[in-house]
C-alpha cells in the first residue's frame, strides 16, 4: 500500500465496465486515488485483507449466467449480495466512506442497498454509467 493514496474496491464481471470505470474515475479525479479491480467475491474478499478501501462500488450479478437474477435466487457463482452479507459481518460503518451499489438488476441492487443502509453503512445506489460516478 502507498502512503497517502486513497483506495476504491470496484467489484463487477465486465471487463469493459472496470475500463470505463477507471477511466471515468481518474479523469475526474488524477491523483491520490487508486482503483482496485476484483471480478468476482472471492477475489473482492482477498483484496480487502491487503487494501484499506474507502469506497467501494458493488455489483450484483458476477457472472454470465447469472444476469438478472432474481435476489436469493441459487446461482452459480457468489453474487454481490453474497460480498454484501460478508461486509456487514466483518466490518463496521466507519470502516468506509461510502459504498455505492451500481448493479443493472435494480431490485438486486435495492436489497444491497437496504441491507447496507439498515446497518448504519454510508450507501447509494445507482446502475453502472460510463459518464457519471
Amino acid at each position: 500500500m502507498k502512503n497517502n493514496v486513497t483506495y476504491i474496491l470496484f467489484l463487477d464481471d465486465s471487463h469493459e465496465r472496470h475500463k470505463a470505470f477507471i477511466k471515468l474515475f481518474t479523469t475526474r479525479f488524477p491523483l491520490n486515488y487508486e482503483v482496485i479491480s476484483a471480478y468476482s467475491v472471492e477475489e473482492a474478499k482477498n483484496l480487502m485483507s491487503k487494501y484499506k478501501f474507502s469506497y467501494l462500488f458493488l455489483d450484483h450479478d458476477l457472472s454470465e449466467e447469472d444476469i438478472m437474477c432474481i435476489p436469493g435466487q441459487k446461482t452459480l457463482c457468489p453474487t454481490g449480495m453474497d460480498f454484501v452479507d460478508w461486509l456487514i459481518k466483518n466490518y463496521n460503518p466507519c470502516d468506509f466512506m461510502h459504498i455505492k451499489c451500481h448493479s443493472w438488476n435494480s431490485s438486486a441492487r435495492l436489497r444491497m442497498f437496504q441491507a447496507l443502509q439498515a446497518k448504519g453503512f454510508s450507501v447509494s445506489q445507482k446502475p453502472f454509467s460510463a459518464t457519471s460516478l
